[in-house]
């Protein structure tokens, strides 16, 4: 069954924009970026699974973290956190635009420590880095939107990145995970355009208006895309089409042979029953 999360002590509920989650399971610690209109910041809760409630812990800014998109957590308040751009939307739309389409390494890695906020840095530079992932205890694996595909990397004991390789997807990578399998699972967008003309709509939405452009703004007509790599077989494209609108994040339970996509856009997720 699927609950709603009550927030409490949480002074900043209003202004609350999610984007990227992580739960740290051994500490019930939750780390989520959102993109308030005070400024990004990465939010910090314990979660209490009997009473569905986010208990708001802190909230964490860093100037080296600027565009937060997504985390991996190391544990004991250790991050790993992608910034999707060098110039962010809010600041300058256009030069955003073109920091995406020329493919310009703006976005970065950056490893940062929640208790000792002076160790943050910066420990890899890639083209709208996006989704970040742990694929197994040696490897690290990001996705780039804009370049498209993963790279991947080994920590080092300093937590700097060293490369290892890249491979290509054959669309634009949103968010990945790894199932208990050790597969990259990732979902993504076939067509980007067809994504920003709904972006650029969806302001306008709303279902209860009488004025037929603002049902239309609701619509969702981006083709989404989910995939896995492993290794040896390379990438499977899982599903691509319309019937699921901006796929952006694929999980799995290996064990009970289900997974979930969510969508950008959409109004539900997308169960799969193997």
């Amino acid at each position: 069954m699927i609950k709603p999360l009550t927030f409490k002590d949480f002074p900043n509920e209003n202004d609350f924009h999610p984007l990227g989650l992580e739960l740290e399971s051994e500490t019930s610690t939750l780390y989520a970026v959102s993109h308030a209109q005070s400024g990004s910041a990465i939010e910090i809760f314990k979660l209490e699974i009997k009473t569905a409630t986010l208990t708001h812990v802190q909230t964490y800014r860093h100037p080296l973290i600027h565009a937060p998109n997504s985390i991996h957590s190391l544990g004991g308040g250790k991050l790993y956190v992608t910034n999707d751009h060098m110039f962010r939307a809010a600041v300058s739309p256009l030069l955003a635009k073109i920091e995406t389409f020329s493919g310009l390494s703006g976005g970065t890695v950056v490893y940062t420590d929640i208790n000792e906020p002076s160790a943050t840095k910066i420990v890899a530079r890639v083209a709208f880095a996006n989704g970040i992932a742990m694929l197994n205890s040696t490897t690290l694996a990001v996705a780039s939107s804009t370049k498209p595909g993963i790279y991947l990397y080994e920590p080092q004991p300093d937590y700097t990145l060293r490369p290892l390789t890249w491979f290509r997807t054959p669309v634009a990578v949103d968010n990945i995970s790894v199932d208990s399998s050790g597969t990259l699972l990732m979902a993504g967008h076939p067509t980007v355009f067809a994504l920003m003309k709904v972006s650029k709509g969806r302001p306008r939405c709303n279902l209860q208006s009488q004025d037929e452009a603002d049902r239309k703004a609701c619509e969702c007509t981006a083709p989404s895309w989910v995939a896995k790599w492993t290794e040896g077989a390379g990438v499977t494209t899982l599903f691509m089409g319309n019937d699921f609108c901006s796929s952006t994040m694929l999980v799995r339970d290996v064990t009970r042979g289900i997974s979930f996509v969510s969508g950008l856009y959409e109004r539900g997720v997308m169960v799969v029953r193997e």
